[in-house]
């Protein structure tokens, strides 16, 4: 039986960003809220996050800053997610966006051996309003399309002032 990768990607991402929150009201982008804030796998203190390999990039005209984060895993019975690669965007050195690729990770409790899945799913979590939060996160269907990170309201006037 032959699976279409892509669709296996979107029910995996769907699994692992499920959430009975609604969707807020970006136009052609499905977003959940979680006021209280979403975990970001791969990042256990957003206060102690080393980014490297930063470089700037324009996105919808703003100047903004692009980091890859090493992903602090932490493999064990309660973990459910790995994450592979995490971009962070900023803009004046404060972070707005999170992109993580994530693999589900299984964990066998009689044998205490872990293991990885080799299928990746991509979501992006982002500070909707500039406190520190990201309590706004969007699954991204496949690495085919021209993702670029949507730009909430407080970056677009964070870029006025520079």
């Amino acid at each position: 039986m032959k699976i279409n990768l892509s669709i296996l990607l979107f029910f995996l991402a769907v699994q692992i960003v499920r959430s009975d929150l609604p969707a807020s009201n970006q136009p052609g982008r499905t977003m959940r809220v979680n006021e209280k804030g979403w975990t970001i796998p791969g990042i256990q203190d957003l206060n102690k996050v080393e980014a490297y390999n930063s470089n700037n990039e324009i996105i919808g005209g703003l100047l903004l800053q692009a980091s890859s984060i090493a992903p602090m895993n932490i493999r064990g019975e309660n973990d459910r997610q790995f994450a592979n690669k995490i971009l962070q965007y900023s803009i004046n050195g404060k972070p707005f966006c999170y992109y993580a690729s994530i693999s589900q990770y299984y964990y066998n409790k009689a044998t205490k051996i872990g293991a990885v899945s080799g299928i990746e799913a991509y979501v992006a979590y982002y500070d909707q309003d500039g406190d520190g939060i990201f309590e706004a996160m969007e699954p991204i269907p496949s690495l085919l399309i021209k993702w670029r990170p949507h730009l909430p309201d407080w970056v677009k006037k964070a870029s006025q002032k520079q």
